[in-house]
């Protein structure tokens, strides 16, 4: 009992800086959008507690269970008897934890909505009752009708939007600069003290300028960053450097079922994919603090998943100057 009180104290705590942190944006003129997203917290969270400040009945993610859907969907994808149906699920899935890590709640809505778009437009119909018995015999299982409950709830406020929006109208994206960090903490020489990666060291390579990516980051934003896009990042290093598979699939693109086909369609090029992805989450493990990587659930493959080596290229010269050199600090500038 005492332990649920004290839970309950901090969480009331942390809601209420929230709401500190809102008002305080809000009167350095930020739109009340920006305003909640600068506090953390959705926009129907944030006007509910301000409507009544004694409810705080959130709607309670678990990171685990959402942590073991990918889990699964990497041993769906490395099974030989895994249905075509569930293996498109399971792309899918990744697909959507590939766009939104953080997001726990409404990512299983946006793998469904993703699956059913894809049926829609290669089997053409407009409702499950026009696919062939085999097809709604595998596809059924995958559907949770329960899911769609979540767009109602006021504490999520998630819409699957699959669109990835450029930094201040530059040619790159937030998964842009996840791979460019996973790729330094993988490939810097964890043997030297001097050269090895941090998170420290990436938010100054960051801030100067070495990853080719102008986005000027305080501490605590970079390091929320890094929290929720961590475990993402050694599969966008390998997605971006080390393959030619895309797994941003947008069905706005035109060639969104091109996209999806084209992954599922060379299933021994996905397995050495996900073998190189299993190499590159354990070297990322093994060269960070073990302190940097607390509370940070990186997925887990499947024992028998050979890891194969990426081919480790030295860091580019810009990298290494901007780690090395002081923090440029663009909010004094």
């Amino acid at each position: 009992m005492e332990g649920r009180v004290t839970k309950r104290r901090r969480d009331d705590e942390v809601r209420a800086e929230a709401l500190q942190i809102f008002d305080e944006k809000q009167r350095e003129g930020l739109t009340a959008k920006e305003a909640s997203k600068a506090a953390g917290f959705p926009l129907a969270s944030i006007y509910r507690w301000k409507r009544n400040p004694t409810l705080w009945d959130q709607y309670v993610p678990n990171p685990e269970a959402s942590m073991s859907r990918i889990d699964h969907a990497i041993e769906t994808l490395v099974e030989n008897a895994a249905s075509r149906a569930s293996k498109l699920h399971a792309i899918l899935e990744i697909g959507a934890w590939l766009v939104w890590p953080g997001e726990i709640i409404g990512r299983p809505l946006a793998s469904m909505a993703l699956l059913l778009i894809y049926y829609a437009r290669t089997r053409r119909v407009g409702n499950l009752g026009e696919l062939s018995r085999d097809e709604l015999q595998w596809l059924l299982p995958l559907i949770a009708p329960s899911e769609f409950e979540v767009m109602f709830k006021l504490d999520v406020s998630f819409l699957p939007h699959f669109k990835e929006y450029p930094i201040y109208e530059q040619p790159f994206t937030e998964r842009d600069v996840a791979a460019n960090i996973g790729k330094y903490f993988i490939e810097a020489d964890g043997s030297v003290l001097a050269e090895r990666p941090s998170i420290e060291r990436a938010h100054r390579a960051l801030n100067n300028g070495g990853f080719r990516h102008i986005w000027p980051l305080t501490n605590k934003p970079f390091r929320r960053f890094f929290r929720t896009r961590a475990p993402t990042m050694p599969m966008l290093y390998v997605e971006q450097f080390q393959s030619s598979f895309d797994l941003h699939f947008d069905p706005e693109d035109e060639s969104f079922v091109e996209n999806v086909d084209s992954v599922l369609s060379q299933p021994s090029e996905l397995l050495e994919f996900l073998a190189k992805c299993r190499w590159a989450t354990r070297q990322m493990q093994s060269k960070l603090d073990r302190r940097a990587l607390a509370h940070i659930r990186f997925p887990k493959f499947p024992e028998w998943l050979r890891e194969e080596a990426c081919e480790i290229r030295p860091l580019e010269p810009e990298v290494l100057d901007a780690v090395t050199e002081p923090a440029f600090d663009w909010f004094d500038n």
